[in-house]
């Protein structure tokens, strides 16, 4: 279903002639009304997909990034609006992917659940996926990512399909699980395009057997979801690998009744491989009029080819080094990724949908002002003063760094540096900005190269604390109220850690999270009094040496 100057004329012609009729078009006019699987499918899961159909129609491609696990340092989607002056227009997250203790999985959940449906508010979309353990396992999600790929007999996969079995009484209890926390996004009006056993005909995973048994299991789950747990929020997305050895088979695909939008996984070591062309033409030829999209993806395409060539209406890209890799690093494997270059060109085609451009489907949605952003790479050399910053230099150095190291298309990435090395004066930065209420976002990356203290403070416009974190010994530590000094996270000199926080200065309370996770939950401010927020100071302790370093600050309202 290759684009052609005809097609696209025809198209054209079709939306002129809909525009006259006066048919409703989501933000504007749409030439379809696509019918979810779902018949209980909420009005926003009808909107959504007929969003799509309006992307496909225009020629147009739905941006998408993944969200790694936590422990990486700050979100890729910041990265993307720090590049480019634009958020994806999608997020995606999966339920499992790179997560390893049991602990920080039950946190990664929950934190997928609070930054999708905050992702949702701001007017993003959302994509969830979900690499299971082995059923087979004695506790579920223990084994981690071996269990993931560890193998599976297709007897037992029989037996995982046949209602009434004890492991099929297994997976039932371990997909309600997951079902508890598309729940909550569901309570929060959060469309998710669920994507669950995708890449099913590559076999990495225990579920890659028989084309048959894979759909039973699809539908057993879509079943549960839908008729037992009422997941009325889901957009069912089914997602076959491409690559040089697998074609998108249409063996596995479940079946019309039981699949929204179909997708593509494809990694690939040029933006112009054949592959895009196949998986677009194998795809148009089992979903018929259902669209369909690339679903996860490593090194994307050109431009140029998604408006002629292509039908695919979303992109997925894959975390780290396939979202950026001279910032992130090259990947390991499955192709090159993205350069700093090729992501900025792309998002800046008129071609690509950004969060900014997605239309509300009913939401009301969450406006976000910038009260200050700073990179640190847009100053002119490493070891030069943070002009954006106010800094005091009597006790050491305050100066921009090449840390990290890795260079961007601009050239490197930098961090502000602390280095202070006297224990009588001082050597701090601050920033100022018009004093804000109500509730304000602060984000930062930030590491110590040492067990000694450091600070980062707000202050109101009356100098009165309203929020003291402090990096110390092996732990970051904050104050709830006056006097209770709490360790929330355990840390490691020399390694980077994002914090977030969200003071509310009606309430006089904040919650902060490290690396994604909750850590502080409604704390009082250090000082009740504190009536606004307007400047933000970091630094050594005042009687202590040490450096610190500080990168990717966000204010926002």
């Amino acid at each position: 279903m290759l684009k052609t100057c005809l097609s696209k004329l025809l198209a054209a012609t079709l939306i002129v002639a809909l525009l006259g009729s006066g048919l409703q078009w989501i933000g504007g006019t749409t030439a379809y009304a696509a019918t979810p699987v779902n018949p209980n499918a909420t009005q926003a899961v009808q909107n959504v997909l007929n969003y799509f159909d309006t992307v496909q129609t225009n020629n147009q491609i739905i941006s998408g990034q993944y969200v790694r696990g936590q422990n990486y340092g700050y979100l890729e989607t910041d990265h993307l609006y720090n590049l480019t002056g634009k958020y994806p227009a999608m997020i995606g997250y999966d339920l499992l992917y790179n997560v390893t203790n049991a602990n920080d999985l039950s946190k990664w959940r929950s934190f997928i659940v609070d930054h999708a449906t905050d992702y949702w508010k701001k007017g993003g979309l959302v994509t969830l996926s979900w690499h299971e353990t082995n059923p087979l396992d004695a506790n579920a999600d223990a084994g981690g990512w071996n269990s993931v790929i560890s193998s599976m007999s297709q007897t037992d996969f029989d037996s995982l399909t046949t209602p009434g079995t004890t492991l099929y009484n297994k997976w039932l209890a371990h997909i309600d699980t997951m079902a508890g926390y598309l729940q909550s996004l569901r309570d929060q009006g959060v469309v998710v395009l669920w994507r669950p056993y995708h890449e099913m005909n590559i076999g990495f995973w225990w579920g890659g057997k028989s084309a048959a048994s894979y759909k039973k299991l699809w539908q057993n789950m879509y079943d549960r979801y839908t008729n037992y747990h009422g997941l009325n929020n889901l957009i069912w997305v089914w997602a076959p690998g491409r690559d040089d050895n697998n074609a998108v088979n249409s063996n596995y695909y479940p079946g019309s009744s039981y699949v929204d939008l179909g997708g593509a996984d494809i990694y690939t070591q040029a933006r112009g491989d054949a592959k895009f062309t196949n998986g677009n033409s194998e795809l148009a030829s089992v979903l018929g009029s259902k669209r369909y999209g690339l679903s996860e993806v490593g090194l994307l395409p050109n431009e140029s080819a998604v408006q002629t060539n292509f039908d695919y209406t979303w992109f997925l890209t894959w975390a780290i080094g396939w979202a950026d890799n001279q910032f992130y690093g090259y990947p390991a494997a499955n192709g090159p990724g993205n350069d700093t270059y090729t992501i900025t060109q792309f998002y800046n085609n008129v071609v690509t949908l950004t969060r900014d451009e997605v239309p509300s489907f009913g939401r009301t949605l969450t406006s976000e002002t910038i009260i200050f952003k700073d990179a640190m790479n847009g100053y002119s050399a490493a070891g030069v003063s943070p002009s954006n910053w106010t800094t005091v230099t009597t006790g050491g150095t305050v100066t921009v760094q090449n840390v990290p190291t890795v260079g961007l298309a601009t050239g490197p990435d930098r961090s502000m540096k602390i280095n202070k090395t006297s224990t009588t004066n001082a050597a701090t930065a601050e920033k100022s900005f018009t004093p804000q209420t109500g509730i304000v976002t602060f984000k930062a990356t930030l590491r110590t190269e040492d067990v000694n203290w450091k600070d980062f403070i707000v202050y109101d416009s009356s100098n009165r604390a309203a929020l003291h974190v402090g990096l110390q010994g092996n732990y970051i530590k904050v104050y709830d109220g006056a006097t209770t000094l709490s360790s929330i996270e355990s840390i490691t000199s020399g390694n980077w850690y994002d914090i977030k926080v969200i003071l509310n200065t009606d309430t006089k309370k904040f919650d902060l999270y490290v690396n994604g996770a909750k850590r502080a939950n409604q704390f009082s401010f250090k000082n009740t009094a504190a009536s606004d927020v307007s400047r933000l100071k970091v630094g050594v302790a005042a009687d202590a040496t040490g450096i610190y370093y500080m990168d990717n600050v966000f204010i926002t309202k």
